[in-house]
């Protein structure tokens, strides 16, 4: 046993400290999914069995981006600030009525223009926050599961640069983004399903690439 655990050491000891910021990357995007999906309130009280809430992303039909073209004249600023903080995580699974100021006070004007094309008007941008929480759901369980972590930690550090330049990530929530940032090492390889897909997928890519140059070798990777 002993041999065992020296062995895998000495094999994973680039990925094994990396494990703790796994599990926590991993219960930022649960955390945030979970907020979105049953509503903040029942998140925070964890009243999950009665249902969502009138807060939840998938019942609630309002626009919960805080961009100027996508409020209507009946929303106001109370609305979009709110909006903001729940968007960006400010208030996380803790409730809206903690806000946390955004790192960038205001969007970029060059991502500005990309997002009036991503979401041009406010149906659109209902159907794409409906998303987001699948999304984050399903980015939350397989960086937990060790699954695919390479490339789901650059989904994650691709949606954290997203909230940022959009304005909405607070200063509490930042750590996210390097600690996905160091999950690009491979880090499920250690105690995930990676450490047994990596290598299926290694032998099946140099299976593939002897069968195309003719040569036939027998490869053992483990």
């Amino acid at each position: 046993m002993l041999k065992f655990i020296q062995n895998a050491i000495r094999r994973y000891g680039r990925v094994i400290w990396s494990f703790p910021l796994q599990l926590m990357v991993a219960w930022f995007w649960l955390d945030e999914a979970g907020s979105k999906l049953w509503g903040a309130t029942k998140w925070e009280s964890k009243d999950l069995a009665s249902g969502l809430g009138s807060d939840s992303w998938l019942v609630d039909e309002s626009v919960k981006m805080p961009f100027s073209w996508l409020q209507t004249t009946t929303s106001g600023a109370s609305t979009a600030a709110s909006s903001a903080s729940a968007a960006a995580g400010g208030g996380g699974g803790g409730g809206a009525e903690v806000f946390t100021a955004p790192i960038l006070e205001i969007m970029p004007g060059w991502f500005e223009a990309i997002m009036k094309i991503m979401m041009p008007t406010p149906e659109v941008a209902i159907f794409m926050q409906k998303m987001v929480v699948f999304l984050e759901l399903f980015l939350g369980i397989a960086i937990l599961l060790g699954l695919f972590t390479w490339l789901f930690s650059f989904v994650s550090v691709g949606m954290l640069v997203m909230f940022t330049l959009s304005a909405m990530l607070g200063m509490d929530k930042f750590m996210a983004l390097p600690a996905s940032i160091a999950l690009m090492n491979g880090s499920g390889r250690f105690l995930g399903f990676d450490y047994y897909m990596m290598p299926a997928i290694d032998r099946w890519i140099e299976k593939r690439r002897n069968k195309d140059s003719g040569t036939p070798v027998d490869v053992k990777v483990s």
